[in-house]
This record gives C-alpha cells, sequence and structure tokens, in this order.
C-alpha cells in the first residue's frame, strides 16, 4: 500500500511543477500523472476511472458529449 501513498503525496506537487513550465491544466495533471506512474508505477487516473481527460471543445457539434465525456452540466 505504500506506493499507492507515495503517488499520492507526489501527485499535487507533479502537477504543481508541470504548471510552472507552462502547461495547462489538463495537460499538467496528465504530465504529472505519467511521471508519479514513471516513478511509482502506480497510475492514479486510471485508480479513479478517468484515464482521459475530456476538454470542453470535445463536446461533438451536435450536442453529445464525448464517450469519455462525465454525465451532467457541460462546461462552454
Amino acid at each position: 500500500m505504500q506506493p499507492a501513498f507515495d503517488a499520492l503525496r507526489m501527485a499535487p506537487l507533479a502537477v504543481d511543477a508541470a504548471k510552472a513550465f507552462g502547461l495547462d491544466q489538463n495537460a499538467a495533471v496528465i504530465s504529472a500523472n505519467q511521471l508519479v506512474c514513471k516513478m511509482t508505477s502506480q497510475d492514479l487516473l486510471q485508480g479513479v476511472s478517468q484515464p482521459h481527460l475530456v476538454a470542453a471543445n470535445q463536446v461533438h457539434a451536435h450536442g453529445a458529449r464525448h464517450p469519455h465525456q462525465p454525465l451532467g452540466p457541460q462546461v462552454q
């Protein structure tokens, strides 16, 4: 269980570091997850059932949600 705790402690620091390099929120989260996964073998996004992040501009023109977009109000 220790690698999971290490990954959870490391994640916010990795996101902050990625943002310091100029990445936007989604890119920072993905990059941080990749770093954490490489260092701890723990894929945090997969663990919370969010292996893909969906940007607001990925909603189809006809209003249908992207297959990986969470249900609920759509951000425009």
